[in-house]
């Protein structure tokens, strides 16, 4: 007669064992798949614990980079946030921060220039009081400025001396009136400076120029000036080759 018992633990060993093979194997393939689900969890709030409702858009990128990189909070940004945009870098200027004189130039000696201003101010509300016009010499001159150029100068530092006419250096003059008009043959600079010449000034003494005009029709200009005793004169000339 069989030995049943020995028979049923043999049977129970074997199924045992297969068993524990089978349970083995469960395990692996339940590890393997948390491992590769892990990447696609769902973001938790940190506060709450709770599962955010709202998935971020799928990307093409590898599902590893979601996981160990964390996300770029500029990614419009090219430049870290101290950079300065290059268009906004304010671009140095040679033209003074002070005001300058404007005026036309109606005396040269030597570097030295005499800039006398277009517009008069009162001096006071007597009936004797006469208009004032801002002059000033300005010392080392550029070479190119000429008597009839209207120009803006600034003095060194800003700084003039109170005295009539002023006395400066010149920091920059700027020509404002050195080209030629449409339809004409001189330029105001050349008409005003042969107005001045015909009046002659005296050496202690100077004009004050108002205005110049072009007038097309007559094909001449009109120079209106103050001369010495500060009387207005007017004085025509013919636009004709340079």
């Amino acid at each position: 007669m069989p030995n049943t018992k020995f028979a049923d633990a043999k049977t129970l060993t074997k199924n045992g064992t297969r068993k524990g093979k089978a349970a083995t194997l469960c395990l692996w393939v339940l590890v393997v798949g948390l491992v590769l689900s892990g990447c696609g969890q769902k973001p938790v709030d940190t506060q709450t614990g709770a599962a955010n409702a709202e998935e971020p858009a799928k990307t093409a990128e590898p599902l590893i980079a979601d996981c160990n990189l964390p996300p770029d909070p500029n990614p419009d940004d090219s430049e870290p946030d101290g950079a300065i945009d290059k268009t906004e870098k304010s671009q140095p200027s040679d033209t003074p921060s002070y005001p300058g004189t404007i005026g036309y130039v109606v005396k040269k000696e030597g570097s030295n220039i005499l800039v006398v201003s277009p517009e008069g101010r009162k001096l006071g509300s007597g009936t004797g009081d006469g208009d004032y016009y801002e002059a000033t010499w300005f010392g080392a001159a550029p070479e190119e400025i000429q008597v009839g150029m209207k120009v803006e100068a600034w003095a060194v530092r800003g700084q003039v001396e109170d005295s009539y006419p002023g006395q400066a250096g010149a920091e920059k003059v700027e020509v404002q009136n050195g080209g030629i008009l449409h339809g004409a043959n001189l330029s105001e600079a050349e008409v005003v400076r042969e107005a001045i010449e015909q009046l002659e000034p005296s050496d202690y003494s100077f004009f004050i120029v108002r205005a110049a005009e072009y007038h097309p029709d007559e094909d001449a200009w009109t120079v209106e000036l103050l001369d010495e005793q500060r009387e207005l004169v007017r004085i025509k000339i013919e636009d004709r080759a340079a």
